[in-house]
């Protein structure tokens, strides 16, 4: 199975090769483990059934983006000792955050932590090898005052969908060109589709 990028409906879907997604599953074990051992678990992953599964969700979601944009991806299986240092510099995937979700309707969660000047991504993970890549805002544009929510376990600001910008968008600011659109389909082509 080859790599397919589309935009559709201002969204990019990316579908993932075996390969990139076992070069996920490496990267996300490499993350768990290291974290585990150094008793660094945060509390994402205290909460979670199985904080192998958040990792390996949002090692596939920056594997998506990178993809999608063109460009590097930094938190590929690399020795310990480099990744740590990668991860303390702050973001994703060259300069972007990159937030997974599996629900369809989730928000772009951000933390008072976040780098407040880098794009952040919300990606959607339909399996293992689809991934949407919904929506983004500048990091700081999510931390207002009415996007944080104390109603939950972990206080943080949740950006809803509708209020994220296109990936088109992303795309523009970063110099690069969207991936093809899908060809509208009107209610009559859909129908004959059907048939």
């Amino acid at each position: 199975m080859g790599r397919a990028i589309r935009l559709y409906n201002e969204h990019i879907e990316v579908r993932l090769t075996e390969e990139e997604q076992h070069e996920a599953s490496r990267a996300a074990w490499q993350r768990h483990y290291s974290h585990r051992d150094r008793g660094r678990l945060d509390t994402k992953t205290r909460a979670s059934d199985d904080g192998r599964l958040l990792d390996l969700r949002g090692a596939l979601a920056e594997q998506a983006v990178a993809i999608a944009l063109g460009v590097a991806w930094d938190g590929k299986f690399k020795p310990m000792r480099e990744w740590e240092l990668w991860r303390r510099a702050g973001h994703d995937v060259s300069g972007i955050e990159v937030k997974s979700t599996k629900g369809r309707n989730n928000c772009l969660i951000l933390h008072k932590h976040s780098p407040s000047k880098l794009p952040a991504v919300l990606a959607i993970i339909e399996s293992k090898d689809l991934v949407t890549l919904v929506g983004w805002c500048f990091t700081y544009e999510g931390q207002k005052d009415e996007y944080w929510r104390t109603d939950i376990p972990s206080a943080c600001y949740m950006v809803p969908q509708r209020d994220l910008k296109p990936m088109s968008e992303l795309c523009r600011l970063l110099g690069l060109e969207p991936p093809a659109r899908e060809p509208e389909v009107t209610d009559e082509e859909l129908e004959q589709l059907l048939r």
